[in-house]
């Protein structure tokens, strides 16, 4: 049995009567209402999980950034090292260090000394990027933070003697070249 549009209308009457009390106010919402309501709760939804998508993926990409930054700092350290691992054979055993270059094909030592001085500030360069990341400058962690200021220290002290040892070495293989090796002086020049 259908119940006409009248009875809805009473019902509706004796609703707002009896719930006077404890309804301040009641309007009966309508089906374009209810559509309306429907979007727009659907609308947020997508523009929340949107938001999430959004913030996720940038920070994946600072992980991503933090990541590949700090290979490419542990590939300048090594080749620092190893650059001044070859200065130093080329300085103090020159005999032994010119066989093992002839077999290696390693590049003349003063060719060394300039790869190595531009290895130490791409090095440099390196890390004030990846030390200059927002992670760690607005980290609020205290391990983090003590960490940062652990390396920033660490680092400081190896530029420091890095510079040092720059400069022994550009006065030792000026002493080298001139008194005790004057036929290398010839064939680097």
């Amino acid at each position: 049995m259908r119940k006409s549009p009248v009875y809805f209308q009473a019902a509706e009457a004796d609703f707002l009567i009896e719930g006077k009390g404890k309804w301040l106010y009641h309007i009966p919402m309508k089906f374009r209402h209810k559509l309306l309501s429907l979007m727009m709760i659907y609308i947020t939804g997508i523009v929340f999980v949107t938001g999430l998508t959004v913030y996720g993926w940038t920070k994946t990409s600072e992980i991503q950034n933090s990541v590949a930054l700090g290979t490419a700092l542990q590939v300048k350290s090594r080749e620092v090292q190893s650059l001044m691992k070859d200065i130093v054979f080329d300085l103090f055993a020159p005999k032994i260090y010119g066989q093992l270059r002839s077999l290696t094909y390693s590049p003349r030592s003063a060719v060394t000394l300039r790869q190595w001085q531009n290895a130490v500030f791409e090095y440099k360069k390196i890390f004030r990027e990846f030390m200059e990341m927002n992670f760690f400058l607005n980290s609020e962690d205290e391990f983090i933070q003590d960490q940062y200021l652990t390396a920033l220290t660490m680092n400081d002290q190896a530029m420091n003697m890095l510079t040092r040892m720059e400069e022994i070495l550009v006065i030792m293989r000026e002493e080298y070249r001139s008194a005790e090796n004057p036929l290398q002086r010839n064939a680097e020049e």
